[in-house]
């Protein structure tokens, strides 16, 4: 089968505790895979590291390889915003990222090639009313 995403070895430190301990996979080409594991295991952490997500952690450090069809995500060629583009994660919660409010509902926005202040301004209070948060916040 043709392999999608790749591991080889990945160990990832949290300071100086280590949540993942050589891991090696192969994700094959239009599957559905399921990581599964008691709370604190490392199934988290693992698709943080495909997606690239870990980049908004403090006091990480990875070691070995992770790739997507054979390239590399780990050692800088490929940008992180056009991986997230193409590698997306549904959690159970919610996660904000670590930043504001306006900044969590504008990175969608961003991504997509928005920048226009006033724009990203209207979409977020839209996205807040429809959501009957905006008098809340």
């Amino acid at each position: 089968m043709d392999t999608k995403i790749s591991t080889d070895r990945l160990k990832v430190f949290f300071g100086k505790a280590q949540v993942l301990k050589e891991i090696t996979i192969a994700v094959h080409r239009n599957t559905i895979t399921g990581f599964m594991g008691p709370s604190g295991s490392g199934k988290s952490t693992l698709i943080s590291v495909i997606n690239r997500m870990i980049d908004f952690e403090n006091n990480v450090r990875i070691e070995g390889e992770a790739a997507i069809d054979g390239t590399s995500i780990l050692d800088g060629s490929i940008n992180p915003i056009e991986l997230r583009r193409r590698v997306g994660t549904v959690f159970a919660v919610p996660i904000p990222l670590p930043r504001s409010i306006f900044e969590n509902i504008a990175y969608g926005p961003k991504l997509k090639g928005t920048t226009d202040r006033t724009s990203l301004h209207h979409i977020v209070e839209d996205s807040l009313k429809k959501a009957f948060l905006w008098d809340e916040v």
